[in-house]
């Protein structure tokens, strides 16, 4: 009994300053018409552990039918690879009902998960740049400036909701080819401690155990 209690302080020690490792979360997005494609890495313990997950969205054949290939890689090397189809008629709206009652039901947890989270993580960078062409030339500049006010408006409340280190960068490009185009390329770089991730998954399992 007494090797445990001189074990003891320096295992919780331990466990404290494990969770003050700082983590780093990445997210890239890429939407080029009706394809997509997004990177989600996550990087810990001084980068010696990093974990990335690439779920591009190979094609839409037609405007119900969706391909997603996911692919999970840690140091590159690849861990997991699935590919799937999806489709509305295949969709279980028994499930969406079960998911709705899950919410509600947790709706207070969730909120305060969320706001931990929110209050908790670092937007050390956030880039967005949209590349857009309608099939008027006038439309396309019209629909640039109503962009870049509807952005301005966001501005405020965004600053309010997320802890930006730096502000944020907006680039937008309109193209006035005359073919409706759309091009949208999103950066995020985000930072927190693992104790947040940890108090955040445990609020999370709580709400997993009281059913859902």
């Amino acid at each position: 009994m007494k090797p445990v209690l001189y074990v003891l302080p320096f295992s919780l020690a331990l466990i404290l300053l494990i969770q003050t490792m700082p983590v780093r979360i990445n997210l890239f997005l890429v939407r080029e018409n009706k394809d997509d494609f997004i990177a989600l890495g996550v990087s810990t313990f001084f980068s010696l552990l990093r974990f990335k997950v690439e779920i591009p969205v190979l094609k839409q054949e037609t405007p119900l039918d969706l391909a997603l290939e996911t692919e999970i890689k840690t140091r590159d090397k690849l861990l997991r690879e699935q590919r799937r189809k999806f489709s509305v008629w295949d969709f279980e709206w028994q499930k969406l009902k079960q998911q709705l009652d899950w919410f509600k039901k947790n709706k207070k947890i969730l909120s305060f998960t969320f706001s931990f989270m929110r209050r908790a993580a670092l937007v050390e960078k956030l880039k967005i740049q949209l590349c857009f062409s309608l099939e008027d030339a006038a439309l396309t500049g019209m629909a640039a400036g109503l962009i870049w006010s509807f952005a301005g408006v966001l501005a405020v409340p965004a600053q309010k909701l997320l802890r930006l280190k730096n502000r944020p960068e907006l680039v937008v490009i309109p193209d006035f080819n005359g073919k409706p185009d759309l091009k949208l390329r999103l950066e995020a770089d985000l930072s927190l401690r693992l104790g947040h991730l940890t108090v955040g998954g445990l609020l999370f399992l709580l709400t997993k155990i009281r059913g859902g």
